[in-house]
């Protein structure tokens, strides 16, 4: 731990040692070894999206962005660069982008069952309940008993039979 000068034969025990630290909390040393990576090989995509992920739960969402867009203009099958780039859309209502970040990591893992979820409810705070039950019936045929994707389309299903009564 004295010297965090990454060879390249130490950028993988470095990173390693990152999550490590990320595993326990310790968010400052685990920074710093992703970093130390980074110092060695600067595309190292797992090294990159740490520390979007790292600066995601710091709150700092617009130096996120930009890591999880390196990650994905080096490899732009970074999945969870665009599953992160999603969430911090979400949260900032910045609808559009988030759709757009949620369907690549679909398309890039059609298994993702969290990425269908949350792509369910955008498209219910938008009142596309079509392509909000839709999405929900993706993820109830990857899991069949998921509670949430169950209590979703139950409401949903309310939400379109209250509109349909109105009319």
């Amino acid at each position: 731990e004295r010297s965090l000068k990454a060879s390249k034969g130490r950028l993988q025990p470095l990173y390693n040692l990152g999550l490590l630290w990320l595993s326990v909390g310790d968010l400052k040393r685990s920074e710093s070894y992703f970093s130390a990576v980074l110092e060695g090989f600067p595309e190292f995509v797992p090294a990159i999206h740490a520390l979007g992920a790292l600066s995601e739960a710091a709150g700092e969402n617009q130096a996120a962005i930009r890591y999880f867009d390196k990650a994905i203009g080096l490899f732009p099958g970074a999945v969870f660069s665009h599953y992160g780039r999603a969430q911090i859309y979400l949260r900032q209502q910045e609808w559009e982008k988030a759709t757009t970040s949620l369907k690549r990591t679909l398309s890039l893992s059609p298994k993702f069952l969290r990425a269908y979820l949350d792509l369910s409810n955008l498209y219910g705070l938008q009142n596309r309940l079509g392509e909000a039950q839709d999405m929900l019936d993706r993820a109830l045929r990857l899991d069949p008993q998921n509670q949430e994707a169950r209590q979703i389309l139950k409401r949903i299903k309310e939400s379109s039979r209250k509109r349909r009564l109105k009319k």
